[in-house]
């Protein structure tokens, strides 16, 4: 959830930048409105960028061949077109309201915003670069919305009012659920560079030697051999589901087979298993609630932003968009 508007000395900026390498395609961008969102224009410069990130996630979740899915009666396209247009509809939302609370973003935040546009801007090909009609500076926009849609959202969090009996009935029906979410387990860990490394040392563990010393031996990371914790992590269950669903069945004492992650190879002990007693559970249940109901509550009162706003969309520009995709 974002925010960004290109003025007309903005693009120039870009295609100036860019020419060097796709200036015949760059040249080509026409900044035009695409939507009017409560009387603000949204133009096409900005409408782009939620339209990228968009593109990016339905081809994560459904791969390349999503473009040819029917969605709903729509076409995916469609759906990613609509969907970048309820986001910037939040962002306006949301910007409005940072406005009249007199809700400003920190100059460290602003500075992480510049430097997150300009590290995505870099990394996109040539070609997105001339589709999108932005440049670094836009992108940095785009973050700093998304750090002001946080600030508004923490806001409308803050002003729900939780109620006593409510929090307790949710104790009661999940209690069983949330002892098994925020069983406690301390795990030792090794990470080594490969496989055949990993083996090894989950062999001479299996054959009686001490994991603390094969810590010392094989641990490729000089930090966590240095650390006071020495590999070891404290995790609850529900934080384990899908990544380390193993451990979950596991006794103290049991040691993982070698596990593959983006750093390495790890193998993983479990060195003490914490279940919560009530007292504990009840304070986690009402944290728990409270994070929950302030979230729909926050939702629901940017969505009647939403559904209060007046959308008006330029058709011709809408049915022409560039596709963002192969």
């Amino acid at each position: 959830m974002k925010k960004a508007k290109w003025l007309t000395a903005v693009l120039a900026a870009a295609v100036m930048a860019l020419s060097g390498c796709s200036g015949e395609t760059q040249s080509q961008f026409e900044d035009e409105v695409v939507a009017t969102i409560d009387g603000t224009d949204v133009m096409k410069s900005e409408f782009m960028v939620y339209l990228y990130s968009v593109t990016q996630s339905l081809e994560y979740a459904g791969g390349e061949e999503v473009w040819s899915m029917d969605i709903d009666g729509m076409s995916a396209d469609e759906v990613a077109k609509e969907q970048a247009l309820t986001t910037l509809q939040s962002v306006i939302a949301t910007r409005n309201y940072a406005a009249e609370n007199q809700l400003e973003l920190t100059e460290e935040q602003k500075e992480q915003a510049e430097l997150a546009g300009e590290n995505i801007f870099d990394s996109l090909t040539e070609d997105e670069k001339a589709k999108l009609g932005t440049d670094a500076k836009g992108m940095g926009a785009v973050y700093e919305d998304s750090y002001l849609y946080a600030l508004a959202f923490d806001h409308l969090a803050s002003q729900f009012e939780p109620v006593e009996a409510d929090a307790e009935a949710y104790y009661q029906e999940n209690m069983e659920t949330l002892r098994e979410d925020y069983t406690e387990y301390t795990l030792a860990s090794i990470m080594m560079p490969d496989e055949e490394t990993a083996n090894e040392a989950y062999e001479r563990y299996q054959a009686g030697e001490d994991f603390d010393a094969l810590f010392e031996e094989y641990e490729m990371d000089e930090a966590e051999k240095e650390s006071e914790d020495k590999g070891r992590r404290v995790l609850t269950a529900a934080s384990m589901e899908g990544y380390l669903d193993d451990v979950l069945s596991m006794q103290v004492g049991d040691v993982t087979e070698p596990m593959q992650s983006a750093e390495g190879y790890f193998i993983f002990r479990v060195e003490q298993i914490h279940v919560p007693d009530d007292g504990e559970l009840k304070i986690a249940a009402a944290a728990e609630y409270m994070d929950e109901q302030k979230n729909i509550y926050a939702q629901q009162k940017i969505q009647e932003m939403i559904d209060a706003q007046e959308v008006e969309i330029v058709q011709e520009v809408w049915d022409n968009l560039e596709k963002l995709h192969d």
